[in-house]
């Protein structure tokens, strides 16, 4: 199945493909202060990254765990964006005997 065309009006039609497709994540987080950072591809795929994945669309998308500000930085020479905010509960490791997991006290009752 080839890419799917929005709206309807076919002068502004825009292709839809996957994320995934166009860039790679990385995540990682101190304390309750979260990072991601979205790495294009390819060098043409970062400027549609820059115009699309803006911080409300991706305040949107992780509603559930961003709370308050989220900070974008652009990384143009690493085709890159980083974006940089808190998170709504703080991520708890608990050891139990030799058992170490991630605890989220917001999903573990």
């Amino acid at each position: 199945m080839g890419p799917r065309l929005r709206g309807d009006d076919p002068s502004k039609w825009y292709r839809m493909t996957k994320l995934y497709r166009l860039a790679h994540c990385r995540a990682g987080d101190k304390g309750n202060t979260t990072i991601l950072s979205l790495i294009a591809y390819r060098q043409e795929d970062f400027t549609l990254l820059q115009a699309r994945v803006t911080v409300e669309a991706v305040k949107r998308h992780l509603a559930d765990i961003v709370k308050g500000d989220l900070a974008r930085y652009e990384l143009p020479h690493l085709w890159a964006l980083q974006f940089v905010g808190r998170l709504l509960h703080r991520l708890e490791v608990v050891t139990l005997g030799r058992v170490t997991r991630v605890r989220n006290p917001r999903f573990d009752a």
